[in-house]
């Protein structure tokens, strides 16, 4: 396959909504899931600026990755090449840069060279697919590069990236298997 593969790190290999909220929970004495998020910055709204914990500077120690997230990216790493699987992520700082940076690689074995911190994604993932739980994200990369996206919702578990409009660059997926199924068979 000569096609490369761009994955995001935060809700789509790594269980940072998850900390997020359970750090949220202990604070406020509440209790969030990541399907209570319903936008992005709808905490800071309910809450108020002061629980970014993601901003801490040991937020991402307590972060691991999703369940079958290394046997998915193992599996795409020998389907197109360990050279062609890239994460493309934003972090707030280089303090999280590097935090984030350090749990991908020992986790997914990626060097930090194909780790690229930005916002705008779609500038580095012109040459290939997009897997990213923001649907911003993935409507960014077909309508610029062309190219398809997958709109991950692990298990229908996320309430920010709801999209009821269908696109037909835009493959809707719940677990990593229904990428590996697409992926072969397309």
């Amino acid at each position: 396959m000569n096609e490369k593969i761009y994955l995001d790190a935060d809700a789509t290999i790594i269980n940072t909504p998850t900390v997020w909220c359970e750090k949220i929970n202990k604070h406020y004495n509440t209790n969030y899931t990541p399907k209570d998020q319903i936008h992005y910055s709808y905490f800071q709204d309910v809450l108020g600026k002061e629980c970014e914990f993601w901003r801490e500077e040991n937020f991402y120690d307590d972060v691991y990755p999703y369940l079958k997230a290394q046997w998915f990216v193992e599996r795409l790493k020998t389907m197109y090449g360990e050279k062609n699987v890239t994460i493309v992520t934003w972090s707030d700082s280089k303090q999280l840069e590097e935090s984030k940076n350090k749990i991908l690689s020992y986790y997914f074995d990626i060097p930090k060279k194909r780790i690229i911190h930005t916002r705008n994604k779609w500038k580095y993932t012109y040459d290939g697919f997009l897997v990213d739980d923001h649907k911003e994200h993935i409507l960014d990369h077909v309508n610029q590069n062309g190219k398809l996206g997958f709109l991950f919702n692990l298990n229908n578990s996320f309430g920010w990236n709801v999209m009821t409009e269908d696109h037909p660059l835009i493959k809707k997926v719940t677990s990593y298997n229904e990428i590996i199924d697409y992926l072969l068979n397309c």
